[in-house]
C-alpha cells in the first residue's frame, strides 16, 4: 500500500461517479457495514510510514470475504496535508529505501491506470483518500479486484 505520492487520481467519468450507482465489481468507499467479524476470510495488515523525514503513519487491516470476494480495507493514515490523496497499492511491501523500494503499483493485467469505478484499472487503483483539516484519513473501501489469495 503505498502513499509515496499525493497524486489525485481522477477517473475517466469522475464526472458521472455521484449520479451512478457503483457497479458490482467495483470498489465501495460508501461505509458500509464492515465485515472484519465474519469467520473463515483472509486477512491482512498494512503499517504505513512516509519516511525519515515525513510524520506520515498508519495502519490498515485488510479482510477478504469469501462470499462476497468483497475485499475491505478500513484504517486511518495521519501526518497528511488537508485534502485528497491518491491511494493505491505497491507490487512490494518493502519500504526500506522509502518509495523507490515499493516497486510499481499493483497491476497484474497490465491495465491503465483508472478510478475504482473504471472497467479498466490497474487492481492497486483504490481511488482517493481524504484528509481532514488535522491531516487525518479515515480509510474504509470494498473492493472486488483486490486479493489476499
Amino acid at each position: 500500500m503505498g502513499l509515496c505520492r499525493t497524486k489525485t487520481i481522477v477517473g475517466k467519468r469522475e464526472a458521472e461517479r455521484s449520479r451512478q450507482p457503483t457497479k458490482p465489481n467495483q470498489c465501495r468507499h460508501d461505509g458500509r457495514r464492515s465485515m472484519a467479524g465474519k469467520a473463515g476470510g483472509l486477512k491482512g495488515v498494512a503499517l504505513i510510514g512516509g519516511g525519515a523525514n515525513s510524520t506520515v503513519a498508519g495502519a490498515l487491516h485488510f479482510f477478504q470475504d469469501p462470499s462476497t470476494g468483497y475485499t475491505e480495507v478500513r484504517g486511518k493514515v495521519t501526518g497528511l496535508a488537508p485534502g485528497r490523496h491518491g491511494f493505491h497499492i505497491h507490487v512490494f511491501g518493502d519500504t526500506t529505501n522509502g518509495c523507490n523500494s515499493t516497486g510499481p503499483h499493483f497491476n497484474p493485467h497490465n491495465k491503465p491506470h483508472g478510478a475504482p469505478f473504471d472497467d479498466e484499472r490497474h487492481v492497486g487503483d483504490l481511488g482517493n483518500i481524504v484528509a481532514n483539516k488535522d491531516g487525518v484519513a479515515e480509510v474504509f473501501i470494498r473492493d472486488l479486484q483486490v486479493w489476499l489469495s
